[in-house]
């Protein structure tokens, strides 16, 4: 955590790496925040890995929100954020943090998140789709005629209950077997691999 926050969310939405290690420092950042009278809700904190109880009890009190980075604090730390950081009433948004290390993309991220577990399918749709878009100041997602939309298109024979969470863009089934990704203005690609078939 950077030791110079003057200036920083004087009312408006902020992201800072919090607590992003697993030593007394990490944990102590989130005092330090809270010292600063910047553990509010326009508090958008990356990984929270160091955060220990009385850390967790003061952001949840606070109404801050984590971007949880699950493969790169696993790659990091070997492990990532407290279990009490995914509970029901913090909004959790998924992040890839850096390609370096990452498990790959927002895709591989949602397929780590759920193989860890923690978070239910649909929260884990919340913290890439409605939940993140929210805490971020960006449109609801929408499909309505007009709306401006970035598309995942899965197959008919897709496994429907896994949906989203059994995505990748590292699949070899290429030739829309597997998802397809529409970003804006764009021809319908086979998990980034080039335009579908």
């Amino acid at each position: 955590m950077t030791p110079d926050l003057d200036g920083v969310g004087e009312g408006e939405r902020f992201g800072l790496h919090l607590a992003e290690g697993v030593d007394e420092a990490a944990a102590d950042e989130v005092r330090a925040i809270a010292a600063k009278g910047l553990l509010t809700r326009d508090l958008i904190a990356v990984h929270g890995v160091g955060m220990d109880s009385d850390g967790i009890a003061r952001f949840r009190a606070s109404g801050a929100a984590l971007v949880w980075c699950p493969s790169s604090n696993l790659f990091l730390f070997g492990r990532t954020a407290p279990a009490a950081l995914l509970d029901d009433g913090i909004d959790v948004l998924l992040g890839s943090d850096s390609l370096l290390t990452g498990a790959g993309d927002l895709l591989d991220e949602l397929a780590c998140a759920r193989a860890i577990g923690g978070l239910s399918d649909a929260r884990l749709e919340g913290a890439v789709g409605v939940v993140a878009a929210a805490r971020l100041g960006l449109d609801r997602p929408a499909l309505d005629p007009g709306d401006r939309a970035d598309l995942l298109l899965l197959p008919v024979h897709w496994p429907r209950r896994a949906g989203l969470m059994c995505c990748s863009s590292s699949r070899t089934d290429c030739g829309c077997s597997g998802p397809a990704k529409v970003g804006r203005g764009q021809r319908p690609r086979c998990a980034d691999r080039g335009p579908c078939r």
